[in-house]
């Protein structure tokens, strides 16, 4: 599974800020992204499979009481509920990877900045004791 994953290079430095860096993380995974969208919607189209089956079941069935229909329609439905469940599969592990990509890319850069924004609020003193780490003092041991 390893010689599946996604590569994604990094963002072009700190000139790029918001959507545009965004858009420089996913454009590489875009073509991951549409083919997932085109087996969605695929899958979709195979959730209609059950309505189909029994149009057709009234329609030739029961007018005629053939069997071999009945089987023969099933063993279709059958067939298109395993390709479903194929197809979503794929999709998930799909989406999977293409999010790991993108967490691959995006995290260190996102750690950076949740990291410089936690130093700058215990500078200017506004950071409580529970975002520090020390204990406080409702939990520290006291001699009775």
């Amino acid at each position: 599974m390893s010689s599946n994953v996604i590569r994604v290079g990094t963002p072009g430095g700190e000139a790029n800020a918001g959507a545009a860096e965004l858009r420089t993380v996913f454009k590489p995974l875009w073509p991951h992204i549409r083919r997932a969208a085109l087996i969605s919607l695929v899958a979709s189209l195979l959730v209609l499979a059950p309505s189909v089956y029994m149009l057709e079941v009234y329609a030739r069935v029961v007018d005629t009481r053939s069997h071999m229909t009945l089987w023969m329609l099933t063993l279709m439905v059958v067939l298109a509920f395993v390709v479903m469940e194929a197809l979503e599969w794929v999709r998930g592990e799909l989406l999977h990877q293409v999010g790991q990509a993108a967490d691959r890319v995006v995290a260190p850069r996102l750690f950076s900045l949740m990291f410089d924004a936690m130093c700058a609020a215990c500078r200017v003193g506004i950071c409580s004791p529970s975002t520090t780490g020390e204990p406080s003092a409702s939990s520290s041991t006291r001699p009775s």
